[in-house]
This record gives C-alpha cells, sequence and structure tokens, in this order.
C-alpha cells in the first residue's frame, strides 16, 4: 500500500500558516495528482473550512482518483453523533474523502491534554463511533492530535522505548482500535515528550488488525514558543520524527521524500496492505 503524508509551516502558539488555505489545497490537488498514494494523510488543520474541504472533494471525484484522503478543517460545522455532552468540542473536525462520496466527518477534537481527559471523557466516548470508518483498505481509526492522551504511558528512562507500558485511559475505545486496520494521528506541530509519544503510537500499531499500521504526521512550527520559559523552539521539516508510519511496533523507513519543497513536507511509505 502506498501511503503519502504531508504538512506545512506553521508559526507561533497560535498556529499561524506560512501558505494560505487556498494554497494547501491546491498543494493536495496536486500531489494526488503527481503522486497518486492510496492514502494520503495531511497534518492538522490542513484545510481552513468546509467550503475548502468540499471542492477538494469535487476535484478528487472530477479527477476520479483512487486516493482516499484524511485531514482536517480547521472550522468545521459538522454535527456530533451525539448532543448529550459534558462541554462543547473544539471547532474543528477531521474527514475522510473519498472519489464520488461526500466528506465522511470522523469527528472533532474532545481533548488536547491528559489533565482534560476527565472533563471531557463522557463527549468523546458518546460520540467515539464517528471516528471509524470502513474504507477500501479496512477500518480507519481516526485519533485528532491530542486525543493521543486516551493512552497513558510513561516517562520513566527505562521505559521509554517500551511500548507494553502504554495503556488506555478510555477502555470504551479498545474495540475500535482493536477493529482498525489503520489507525491515524496527524497533529498541529510536533508534539511535545517525543519518546513518550512513539510509544503510544507504537502501541496502537500493535493492537490493531494484524498487521497494524499507525500514521502520525505533524506541521512543523518554526516559531514555537516554549511553555515553560518563553522561548523560541525551532521545530524543522527535515525532522525525521514529523511524519512516522508504524507497521506491528516497528518505525517504518519512508520510500522517498520531497525535501527540495520548501512550502510543504511530503514523504511517501510502502506498507503491508
Amino acid at each position: 500500500m502506498k501511503i503519502g503524508t504531508l504538512s506545512f509551516e506553521v508559526r507561533g502558539n497560535h498556529l499561524s500558516f506560512k501558505i494560505s488555505s487556498s494554497k494547501r489545497a491546491k498543494i493536495i490537488k496536486q500531489i494526488v495528482d503527481s503522486r497518486g498514494p492510496e492514502l494520503l494523510v495531511c497534518a492538522g488543520h490542513a484545510l481552513a473550512n468546509d467550503k475548502e474541504v468540499m471542492a477538494v472533494a469535487e476535484a478528487l471525484s472530477a479527477s476520479r482518483s483512487n486516493t482516499e484522503i484524511v485531514l482536517e478543517a480547521q472550522e468545521t460545522s459538522q454535527r456530533n453523533l451525539s448532543d448529550v455532552m459534558d462541554v462543547e468540542p473544539s471547532c474543528h473536525g477531521m474527514f475522510l474523502l473519498r472519489a464520488g462520496f461526500e466528506p465522511t466527518p470522523l469527528g472533532r477534537q474532545w481533548f488536547g491534554a491528559a489533565r482534560e481527559l476527565s472533563r471531557h471523557r463522557a463527549a468523546y466516548v458518546a460520540n467515539l463511533a464517528q471516528k471509524s470508518v470502513k474504507t477500501s483498505f479496512g477500518n480507519l481509526f481516526a485519533i485528532c492530535c491530542g486525543e493521543i492522551n486516551l493512552l497513558k504511558g510513561s516517562n520513566e528512562a527505562k521505559k521509554r522505548d517500551c511500548p507494553e507500558c502504554v495503556s488506555l485511559e478510555i477502555n470504551e475505545a479498545a474495540g475500535a482500535i482493536a477493529m482498525a486496520h489503520i489507525i491515524v494521528n496527524p497533529t498541529h506541530d510536533k508534539m511535545a515528550r517525543p519518546a513518550l509519544v512513539d510509544n503510544k503510537r507504537k502501541w496502537l500499531s500493535m493492537q490493531a488488525q494484524k498487521p497494524g499500521i499507525c500514521i502520525s504526521v505533524s506541521n512543523w512550527n518554526s516559531e514555537k514558543q516554549s511553555s515553560n520559559h518563553g522561548r523560541v523552539m525551532r521545530q524543522r521539516k527535515e525532522d525525521a520524527e514529523l511524519h512516522a508510519v508504524y507497521v506491528s511496533g516497528k518505525v517504518q523507513s519512508p520510500e522517498r521524500s520531497y525535501d527540495q519543497e520548501t512550502e510543504f513536507e511530503y514523504r511517501e511509505w510502502q506498507t503491508p496492505y
């Protein structure tokens, strides 16, 4: 299976994109036409709104492409599955795009940090079914950015390469994870504690249907401010962990990448499906 991962440059804690959403949409269409991955996973906030999501979906149908795209709109009006919730969701949400179909909602992001879990748990569980979808390559389960904190890991040095040390904080998600063939975890920029997050993604690929695949892709934040000291921490587009694909607990190497591009980072992978 040919997988493509795509991300863009953002700046500062407000995640302002260097290039416009319309230009990002054009690049997404360009990648589909020129590279034709079976699955293209875009980093968080790939497009600004539902209107631009629909425009990409229509272009996909017009070209009769076999590519399926997972992306997130920064502002979406997609409905929730359940009106029974403890908090309002974020304004952004994920979609699956396929030629000949309306965009399939994959739900909004319900929490972004472990400390938010208890407050948002009921709403996440009530809308959990929306995050799973059937695709041409099997079941796909979507985890939006910090929702990866539905898993608990360890920061102990001796457990930093220990996916077996990971456990579920939301047990209701166990079935969706076990039924998935592919799990996607796009993020808005590169997350802190990379070893801990790496363990969680390895664990997900080990729990999914064999050979389980977990895909992560992040935008690079060239002006990220540290929450501790306020200093600027520059993320780089060439960072190896910016994009990652795991198969049954093993980190894969991309077949090719496009380092000569300055406006986006695209990498390509071959996996067993």
